[in-house]
């Protein structure tokens, strides 16, 4: 079977068409601070032009055209890398390394055109797309998020590291080399025509990595007060309950502490709400240091925080409250702001509501005893 070139040519084209329409209609209508997605874009542009180039350089033989078609395909996969360590957020590939590499395929890819040495450019290409696609492939193992778009990109890397690497065995160990780029060889049309396959492919993963980091930041901020990074009042309540229902199967004790800064009013007033804003967030960041993961911490209203823990016993709970205390006073200081707490304990709590209920009770007698204490509850 002898390979049409314009067939191929048309096919990779319309292939690349298609996904640079399909970002930039992302790009017009997804936030702009996307990560990674103008590279993409450009990534995609460099495609189409060295499709394009290819095509016609067949037809017009100019070794200029067959030096910006390769130099075109090597800058595309090296802004497919670049898209992607900005999408991970990794160090970038120095633009001068960059501008080296394309500088040495255009010197190495003209002395073999003019020297009439099509197969050791063939050779020299079919290397150059090997090292990258392997490149490629590893660094988005090591780096990615293990989602769909993560794993569609890992495997297609995968296969086109494969085809590019038979085809550069086969280019070193085959007698009779080819003549021409369409060569109608198995392994030469698997490798024309993965290309199609290998930008639809990575473009589709690369879109669904998008949607499942914005799916993901969604999911934050609807869990998450927007200003301390703490949980809301609606996703405290939501694990609550089953942290209660965990507590009860394994018959663990719950404790509730209720947080309330003292004064915080007279810091708005003093300093502004962007100064009370600042309170906030360092008090939140404090506290969950403090608290740790295993504690459940959140926002409940205003200069009001709330924290849920289970296993530990009365004491302990008293010494983590105190702490808590302690390092908001050595933090806050500069403000003059402190905390008081109300500590409620159960060995067998029936509900969250009732153990917030006692907590408040213990707070209110903390406020109004002196504040910047901690103040237990009566036993339930």
């Amino acid at each position: 079977m002898k390979l049409d070139p314009n067939t191929m040519t048309v096919m990779v084209g319309v292939h690349a068409l298609l996904c640079l329409a399909f970002l930039l209609i992302i790009w017009l209508f997804f936030p702009r601070k996307i990560r990674g997605l103008n590279q993409w874009i450009a990534a995609s542009s460099f495609m189409v032009l060295g499709g394009i180039l290819h095509g016609i350089k067949e037809e017009y033989s100019s070794g200029i055209l067959i030096v910006m078609a390769n130099v075109a395909m090597v800058a595309a996969m090296l802004m497919f890398l670049a898209s992607l360590q900005r999408f991970y957020q990794k160090p970038p590939v120095a633009n001068s390394l960059v501008l080296l590499i394309l500088s040495f395929v255009a010197v190495i890819i003209g002395w073999f055109t003019w020297h009439d040495s099509f197969h050791n450019r063939m050779v020299f290409m079919t290397a150059v797309q090997s090292v990258l696609y392997v490149y490629l492939l590893v660094f988005v193992y090591r780096c990615g998020k293990k989602g769909f778009g993560h794993w569609l990109i890992l495997v297609t890397y995968f296969c086109a590291s494969c085809i590019a690497l038979v085809r550069l065995g086969t280019l070193l160990v085959v007698p009779e080399p080819m003549k021409n780029i369409y060569d109608a060889s198995i392994i030469q049309l698997l490798y024309l025509s993965s290309f199609s396959f290998i930008w639809l492919l990575t473009t589709m993963g690369f879109v669904a990595m998008i949607i499942e980091e914005l799916q993901s930041k969604l999911l934050y901020l609807a869990n998450h007060d927007v200003l301390t990074g703490v949980l809301n009042r609606g996703a405290f309540f939501r694990e609550a309950q089953e942290k209660l229902e965990h507590a009860r199967q394994q018959g663990l004790s719950l404790t509730a502490l209720l947080m309330d800064m003292d004064y915080f009013k007279d810091i708005n007033d003093r300093l502004g709400h962007k100064e009370g804003d600042r309170v906030l967030q360092v008090f939140a960041d404090c506290a969950s240091k403090v608290f740790g993961p295993k504690v459940l911490f959140g926002r409940y209203g205003g200069e009001e925080f709330v924290a849920l823990t289970s296993g530990l016993s009365l004491q302990q709970s008293l010494d983590l409250a105190e702490s808590v205390r302690q390092t908001v006073k050595e933090m806050l200081r500069n403000w003059n702001v402190t905390v008081s707490i109300g500590v409620a304990h159960a060995t067998e709590a029936d509900n969250v509501d009732e153990l917030l209920v006692q907590a408040d009770q213990a707070l209110y007698q903390a406020k109004n005893s002196g504040r910047n204490k901690v103040v237990q509850a009566a036993a339930l």
